[in-house]
């Protein structure tokens, strides 16, 4: 017998066997009790199977599920969009606060001549302050704020990647069925 023993039960059950193999079941049966005991239980739950009440889905019910199954990806989604909104949006927001804070600051320095003397203020301005900003890079805080920027971009690879994960995997669950 080349296939196993509960698989042949089954189909001499549901009566899918052919001559040969009829006879060699029947053969072994006769000698081997264990296999007629298995034969017997397997009868058993074949016949209360075919007895189990059958209800239909409602109606809709697939719907319902591919919506519930659906969902929670577009609103995993959107909460990584507005994260990196909101991150772009802090950032850009700062930049443009310390341009307008250096051209605020050369302006006042400067009287109103003309917008070129203005902008080269402005770079004067930049020039003269970058020992600070080197001295800020070099300092403790400089350290704190880019570990906890660090912090902040690796775990949100780490959620993005989870979330492409899931998704994939809902994808396959749904092409599967």
């Amino acid at each position: 017998m080349k296939k196993n023993t509960d698989e042949l039960l089954n189909d001499y059950i549901d009566n899918q066997i052919d001559g040969f193999m009829l006879e060699e079941i029947n053969e072994r049966i006769k000698t081997d009790l264990i296999l007629l005991k298995k034969l017997q239980a397997l009868k058993t739950i074949d016949q209360s199977l075919w007895h189990i009440e059958i209800y239909p889905a409602p109606d809709g019910f697939t719907k319902k599920i591919m919506t519930k199954l659906i969902n929670p990806s577009v609103a995993a989604l959107n909460k990584i969009k507005s994260f990196f909104v909101s991150v772009v949006g802090l950032l850009s927001t700062s930049i443009l606060a310390l341009l307008l804070a250096a051209y605020l600051t050369a302006s006042s320095a400067v009287s109103e001549r003309e917008t070129f003397v203005k902008l080269d203020s402005v770079i004067t301005f930049i020039k003269e302050n970058m020992s600070y900003g080197f001295s800020f890079v070099g300092s403790q805080k400089a350290v704190s704020i880019g570990w906890v920027a660090s912090m902040i971009l690796i775990i949100s690879v780490y959620f993005i990647v989870e979330s492409h994960i899931n998704f994939k995997n809902k994808i396959k669950q749904i092409n599967r069925n």
